[in-house]
């Protein structure tokens, strides 16, 4: 607010927080800094191919018509499209039809399997020797810590990444 930045926000993944986990998003904390929320099916729906995604402007205050103006005009010149489901996009998403029902039940039981698999992934990464897991509270990824110094000529993160790529 001070320097009357814009944030950008990634919550691809808004919909994918596992057993007991909230997700907040940034724009429902504020009421004056402009947030820039992207977003989309590719994650939620499993549909990486589909490119359907969007961008949402929260801007209490107005500050943004420009930019607002400036998306507008280039999202007509440069982006192309997939009609296809765009156009299942919004049947997927209406909230009067059983595919918004089917959605939810889709999110839950697809959550619950990628829960079950971080868990598994945690349990035995925490058993390798020289790396720290960071337990994921959601999405299909969790992060992984090098501890480079119990590992004998391994200087650093890269050097690991490129050593593990010479033994694959």
């Amino acid at each position: 607010e001070k320097y009357k930045l814009i944030i950008i926000s990634d919550e691809i993944y808004g919909k994918m927080v596992f057993s007991g986990e909230t997700f907040t998003p940034i724009a429902s904390l504020t009421t004056r800094v402009p947030i820039l929320t992207v977003s989309g099916m590719a994650k939620m729906l499993v549909v990486p191919g589909w490119r359907v995604g969007w961008l949402m402007i929260h801007d209490p205050s107005g500050h943004c018509s420009e930019l607002r103006s400036g998306i507008a005009n280039l999202s007509q010149i440069i982006l192309g499209a997939n009609t296809i489901s765009m156009g299942a996009l919004e049947e997927i998403l209406h909230a009067e039809n059983d595919g918004a029902t089917a959605l939810v039940e889709f999110n839950k039981n697809y959550v619950g399997y990628l829960e079950q698999a971080a868990s598994t992934s945690v349990r035995i990464l925490s058993q390798a020797k020289g790396l720290k897991v960071v337990e994921p509270k959601g999405a299909m990824y969790l992060m992984v810590e090098i501890l480079t110094d119990q590992f004998k000529d391994i200087e650093d993160d890269k050097v690991f990444s490129l050593k593990l790529l010479e033994e694959e």
